[in-house]
């Protein structure tokens, strides 16, 4: 699921190009940004929590946090993300993961005194389309 989401991150045109670090890399990074890393703009992803609902359905929740040199920066990442993840119906995450729902859940802001950065968290909701074979082993092993 990650790499769908780095692809959906990248393939969106306004983000991307906040975010490009040159020859095909981006400041998108797992977890945090890298120590030796000097940025104005970035971005952080982690999976927070997992919710499995149904044998093979999990519903995943990831925090993207931007990271920026001013508030405004870090506000419009986390606007962009707003308005990447807000998806509704059948649709191919990155071209590569099935969802049928995807939802801002929550966003917060700290600013980081040691770095001078500011940090936007967005929790997103991640749900994948039911599978029928869940209901058949249900079915058959109850």
């Amino acid at each position: 699921m990650e790499e769908a989401i780095f692809a959906e991150l990248t393939a969106d045109s306004a983000l991307a190009t906040k975010l490009n670090a040159g020859s095909g890399r981006y400041h998108i990074y797992p977890l945090r940004v890298p120590e030796n890393v000097h940025i104005s703009q970035a971005l952080t992803y982690a999976e927070t929590t997992q919710i499995l609902t149904y044998p093979a359905l999990k519903i995943s929740v990831f925090r993207l946090t931007a990271i920026a040199d001013t508030f405004v920066k870090a506000r419009d990442m986390a606007n962009d993300l707003d308005r990447i993840f807000t998806i509704q119906g059948a649709y191919k995450l990155g071209r590569s993961f099935p969802v049928v729902f995807v939802q801002v859940q929550s966003r917060a802001t700290s600013y980081d005194e040691q770095g001078k950065l500011y940090h936007y968290a967005v929790d997103v909701f991640f749900k994948p389309p039911f599978r029928t074979e869940s209901l058949i082993w249900m079915h058959f092993y109850r």
